[in-house]
Parts: structure tokens; C-alpha cells; sequence
């Protein structure tokens, strides 16, 4: 069990340390997000691809957002 004063410095930096990590990540694909859609648009089940493709991107990015 962590000591009281470890629990509270946890949870107060956790909050902002996963909301700064989402932004981070939003932003990561959200460029990639562009070019997979200027890539594949006009073909047969493009958004299924992309949306696809990002969640195997996601993991990299993640790791570089940290």
C-alpha cells in the first residue's frame, strides 16, 4: 500500500498527464488521419481502412506522446 502523500501526488498528476497524453495523441493522427483518407478516398470501404490503420498507429504514437 502507498503512503498517503503518494496517493494524493498520484492522483493529482494523473488527470492531467492522461488528458495532455490524449491531446498529444488526437494530434499525432490527426495528421496521419489526412493523408490515409487523401490515400485511399474513392475506394470501396475507405473510412473502415483509415479508422483501421490509425488503431495500428496508435501504440507508436503513444509512445512518442510519452
Amino acid at each position: 500500500m502507498l503512503p498517503i502523500i503518494d496517493r494524493h501526488v498520484l492522483k493529482q498528476v494523473s488527470l492531467p498527464l492522461a488528458g495532455a497524453l490524449v491531446i498529444g495523441l488526437l494530434m499525432l493522427l490527426a495528421d496521419r488521419m489526412v493523408r490515409l483518407l487523401d490515400a485511399t478516398l474513392g475506394k470501396k470501404n475507405s473510412f473502415t481502412a483509415v479508422f483501421e490503420m490509425l488503431a495500428y498507429l496508435v501504440p507508436h504514437y503513444l509512445g512518442t506522446a510519452l
